[in-house]
């Protein structure tokens, strides 16, 4: 055991008992928030904007980490609109739940945790909550063209795989866009290419933020 008896001793002990393991509660605390990645600002204008312009009711985001961006979505299509959101990952589904319950959008939310693009086949769900409340897992959330709006902020290589998931899913008219295709572009190379040489779309990349491709359906 260690006795301290000069105050030397003691000052050292408080600042590396006590200083210290504040200083790293904060820095693991900023280092979580880094974590958790969501929309920078601009992007999010964007977002509100298209949503205005083109009406858009009806949503799909795959990623919704902490329901920064998703929250968003549900406020702006208003009470009749939809937002289905899917997260594999266990703690940010807990805290997005959690948001969407203090900002009153529950209602509006259908949140899947499971990993996608398996999801949108019925497999790998592990739960289903709907108005913040959990309902059978085998029940049938997904229809053909049944959203407006898609938004893919996920694992960067299957990008390719939820294209193909979310197309027949998306409406004629409708809109995909895609985050981190500059920050990304190498990992995102393949996606990127057949998205703006896909013959049902017409994708434009944005050089804003993250970098978003932005496709629109013309079947």
């Amino acid at each position: 055991m260690r006795v301290l008896r000069d105050i030397k001793s003691i000052y050292n002990f408080i600042y590396y008992i006590i200083i210290k393991e504040h200083l790293q509660s904060l820095m693991l605390d900023s280092i979580s928030k880094k974590l958790f990645w969501t929309l920078p600002d601009d992007s999010l204008n964007i977002f509100k904007e298209l949503f205005e312009i083109f009406a858009v009711k009806s949503v799909l985001e795959i990623g919704t980490s902490i329901g920064n961006s998703s929250s968003k979505f549900a406020k702006w299509v208003g009470d009749d609109g939809l937002v289905v959101t899917v997260e594999s990952h266990d703690e940010r589904f807990e805290m997005a739940r959690k948001r969407f319950a203090d900002e009153g959008v529950e209602e509006r939310l259908i949140q899947i945790k499971g990993h996608a693009p398996e999801v949108f086949d019925g497999d790998h769900v592990k739960e289903i909550l709907i108005n913040g409340q959990s309902v059978e897992i085998g029940r049938q959330v997904f229809k053909p063209e049944m959203f407006d709006f898609v938004f893919l902020d996920a694992t960067k290589m299957e990008y390719l795989k939820y294209l193909e998931k979310v197309l027949p899913l998306t409406k004629n008219g409708g809109l995909i866009v895609a985050d981190n295709c500059t920050t990304h572009s190498q990992a995102l190379n393949e996606f990127i290419e057949k998205t703006m040489n896909h013959p049902d779309l017409n994708s434009y990349l944005l050089e804003i933020d993250n970098g978003l491709l932005l496709s629109f359906i013309k079947r």
